[in-house]
């Protein structure tokens, strides 16, 4: 497997399956406490305020960086039961 790089050259490279997974539970976690935060009337209102910031910020960083990492490959074809997403035909 290739190593995973990190860079602007990567963009137009797949993204590697742990990063997409990584982000994609970091996300869910923390737009649950987003929401929750808002609700949760035992935490003041100025902590809520600033950790629903905080949240809302590393939600948008993470996916963000995420196209960023990227692994090279020569590969020109792949069976469809390796693919997870693609591009739809126009």
């Amino acid at each position: 497997m290739s190593d995973v790089k990190f860079g602007k050259k990567q963009y137009s490279n797949p993204t590697p399956t742990t990063v997409n997974n990584i982000v994609q539970v970091f996300t869910v976690i923390a737009a649950a406490l987003l929401a929750w935060i808002g609700t949760a009337s035992f935490i003041p209102a100025n902590v809520s305020t600033v950790l629903q910031s905080i949240l809302g910020l590393l939600i948008t960083i993470a996916n963000g960086l995420k196209p960023f990492f990227g692994v090279e490959t020569n590969e020109k074809k792949i069976d469809i039961e390796d693919v997870s997403s693609m591009d739809a035909k126009q």
